[in-house]
């Protein structure tokens, strides 16, 4: 019993260590470093149900995964922006697939400006919700959602969604959800190719471009890049931000697949 205290406090200890650095170094807000020492076990009862983030982003807190994992990941791994060139910048054009409750797509949004856009695609209904939320706390008019899955087919697909826990991490590749949760729902999301996406829903927003296709799709990455074959050889996408799950597709099998449709490959591990 002794050393299960001693952990916990030890446990905490860190995190509060760690919530100071990361708001001296920028990394997170005063109410985001506050809210990020409370322990999970008081989970719902003090945690606050809107969190201010770094360049005064709003989002609602659907579950703590949302801060630990997702926000950690944007503002402190800096998962989408580990080089500047790949940045959002005044006037871009981004297409966020797999945008889960908005955290890239909102930054992304503020970055490129009002003459900028972004277009976000979520499958997950739950997720989605909270991104429609998360878009209008921020009085973001420059975002686009659409409740879509991009695959490398025109169907409806199944999608495994983690009941309790990083509903984040929900897949339609059920060993990758499985990984996560023990509480698993089924339900059929409609999916289109990039190619289709492009070709019957882009154009009528007067775009000819996408200067940033970031995706973090929980598996479903070769999926995606096969399905906009067309787009992505034609030098229609300047760049392509994207996280390789392995446990679904080698990174041999991604690389490659860039390198054949003409891009140049940063690989960061």
């Amino acid at each position: 019993m002794i050393k299960r205290i001693i952990t916990y406090i030890k446990s905490y200890i860190n995190r509060y260590r760690e919530a100071v650095t990361n708001l001296i170094r920028g990394c997170f807000s005063p109410q985001l470093a506050l809210t990020y020492i409370i322990p999970l076990k008081f989970w719902p009862i003090l945690y606050p149900r809107l969190v201010i983030l770094p360049e005064n982003i709003k989002v609602i807190v659907n579950h703590p995964a949302t801060l630990y994992v997702n926000v950690y990941d944007e503002f402190v791994l800096r998962e989408y922006s580990k080089l500047p060139e790949y940045l959002p910048s005044r006037y871009d054009i981004v297409f966020d697939v797999g945008s889960y409750v908005g955290l890239y797509a909102l930054r992304a949004a503020k970055k490129v400006g009002d003459k900028g856009f972004v277009i976000a695609c979520e499958p997950n209904p739950y997720c989605f919700y909270f991104l429609l939320q998360n878009i209008n706390i921020n009085n973001i008019h420059n975002i686009i959602a659409f409740p879509v899955a991009l695959s490398n087919k025109n169907d409806y697909l199944d999608f495994y969604i983690i009941k309790s826990g990083n509903i984040g991490a929900s897949s339609f590749h059920y060993a990758h959800v499985k990984k996560w949760a023990k509480e698993i729902k089924r339900i059929r999301v409609p999916s289109m190719t990039l190619d289709y996406f492009i070709r019957n829903l882009y154009v009528k927003l007067n775009m000819d471009r996408i200067d940033i296709l970031k995706i973090d799709a929980e598996g479903a990455e070769a999926d995606i890049l096969q399905g906009g074959k067309n787009t992505l050889t034609k030098g229609m996408v300047d760049k392509i931000i994207i996280e390789v799950h392995e446990d679904i597709n080698p990174l041999e099998y991604i690389l490659k697949m860039l390198l054949e449709y003409g891009f140049r490959v940063n690989l960061y591990i």
